[in-house]
């Protein structure tokens, strides 16, 4: 099993990239729909594939920093291939947070 997952802000259309590429059929729509990280499972003729779709980073809904850190490292940890949806230059915060996942996944080893 092939595993892709995306990572992003809020309402960066995560869920509408991840249709279009896959045909998924996750929820979209303005504002927040994923909570948390939904699952997509497709096989196809050469690899099966699990899509993960998860909630937007650095939302205000949002439980903080913490939960940012969370899911991006679960997103990394579990994927072998993790789509960053982002528009423009990558913000400070944004940088922070992967840093610290990279940093947390090579302690995982």
């Amino acid at each position: 099993v092939f595993v892709v997952s995306v990572i992003g802000m809020q309402s960066s259309a995560k869920s509408t990239l991840l249709n279009y590429l896959f045909g998924c059929g996750f929820e979209t729509r303005a504002g927040r729909c994923t909570k948390g990280l939904y699952a997509s499972y497709m096989r196809t003729a050469e690899l099966d594939l699990l899509i993960l779709d998860s909630e937007g980073l650095m939302s205000i809904e949002g439980e903080g920093r913490d939960f940012d850190n969370k899911i991006t490292l679960m997103a990394m940890a579990c994927s072998h291939a993790v789509i960053i949806n982002h528009k423009g230059e990558l913000s400070k915060q944004l940088q922070e947070l992967l840093e610290v996942a990279v940093f947390a996944m090579k302690n995982l080893e």
